[in-house]
């Protein structure tokens, strides 16, 4: 196992933190040999944190929901579709402004059912605004279009928000999110160490030395 002084180890954590920031991986071991023991501890506990909400059951009433809200979603797709084929010839006439009506009328239908069994979830099981992807109010669930619909936090739907920059608002984070703020804080704490070391200089001093360093350069220089 690796010694480090501060100094080696803030470099060694800057490069994991910069490889972090370039999309890379490192390894599980580099990250852990430069936190400390209560370090790795809280990166430990929130992870388990992570995947103890992720892992809570659903109820009956949520996957109902979320079934029927799938079931809501194809129906809009094939109205969305049909809004914008082209129409074609038959020995049949269509009327496309009725079939437009009858699919939006199943679009709704199914959709008002999935708002139906949301309220339930959400009044019978106490566990359930803990899977979703955003916070609900109850009253605001009758005006909800099927794009606001909430999501559960395991769902791969492209509207699932906890999959997109607003996770964090929810306190949902990921391994590699987890571990870049465990290097992070570790790098503040190192530096702060160094700067109880070696105070960073005041104003005045840096103006001293940055005069004694141009004094001796013009020396070097031949120039008095």
């Amino acid at each position: 196992m690796p010694k480090f002084n501060l100094h080696t180890r803030r470099s060694r954590i800057q490069k994991l933190i910069a490889e972090f920031e370039q999309g890379n991986t490192p390894q599980a071991r580099d990250v852990a040999l430069v936190l400390t023991t209560q370090q790795r501890a809280a990166m430990d506990e929130v992870w388990r944190q992570q995947k103890a909400q992720r892992a809570l059951p659903k109820s009956a009433a949520l996957k109902a929901y979320e079934q029927q809200l799938k079931v809501a979603a194809m129906w809009l797709g094939r109205l969305e579709r049909y809004n914008t084929s082209k129409p074609t010839t038959y020995s049949v006439l269509v009327d496309r402004v009725a079939k437009q009506a009858e699919l939006q009328s199943k679009v709704d239908a199914e959709l008002q059912s999935a708002k139906h069994l949301l309220s339930q979830a959400l009044q019978t099981d106490t566990a359930a605004a803990a899977l979703l992807d955003r916070h609900v109010v109850m009253a605001s669930i009758d005006s909800m279009a099927i794009g606001n619909m909430p999501r559960c936090i395991t769902s791969r739907s492209k509207s699932n928000l906890a999959n997109t920059g607003n996770k964090h608002l929810l306190g949902k984070q990921s391994i590699r999110e987890i571990k870049l703020a465990a290097l992070r804080g570790a790098l503040a704490e190192v530096q702060r160490a160094i700067d109880v070391l070696h105070p960073p200089l005041t104003a005045d001093e840096q103006q001293q030395q940055s005069a004694k360093l141009k004094h001796l350069l013009a020396r070097m220089k031949g120039v008095r």
